[in-house]
């Protein structure tokens, strides 16, 4: 059903918007680790997002914040938690700082795939 080859294609009917924002991160990395990072950053965003709705948390003015909240809420574990954190971190400094290193695109993508997991 995929319309192209994706690690995420198993997103694919069940969060569109998830689906098409981690293939686009894949589809131009290595060419452009910059915007990978930053539709990872997206990914992570949304996703950290859904869970709060989720978990009933009121929306937050940051992620950071949001983070804080689902982790004094929930028995989230914390290595799920370090990836949020990462995903938001390097997608910072690339929004903020043109971070464009492909070694921090390709460990975001492994990140972001086991957070879609």
């Amino acid at each position: 059903m995929a319309t192209s080859s994706s690690s995420f294609a198993f997103l694919e009917g069940h969060n569109d918007f998830l689906f098409n924002i981690a293939r686009a991160a894949e589809k131009s990395y290595p060419d452009d680790p910059n915007t990978t990072l930053v539709k990872l950053r997206i990914f992570g965003e949304y996703v950290a997002n859904h869970l709060g709705k989720l978990l009933n948390i009121e929306p937050q003015e940051t992620q950071f914040k949001l983070l804080e909240e689902i982790n004094r809420n929930t028995k989230i574990d914390d290595t799920i938690l370090d990836v949020f954190h990462k995903l938001r971190g390097i997608g910072n400094k690339a929004v903020h700082q043109y971070h464009n290193d492909e070694s921090d695109a390709e460990m975001c993508l492994r990140l972001a795939f086991r957070l879609a997991v």
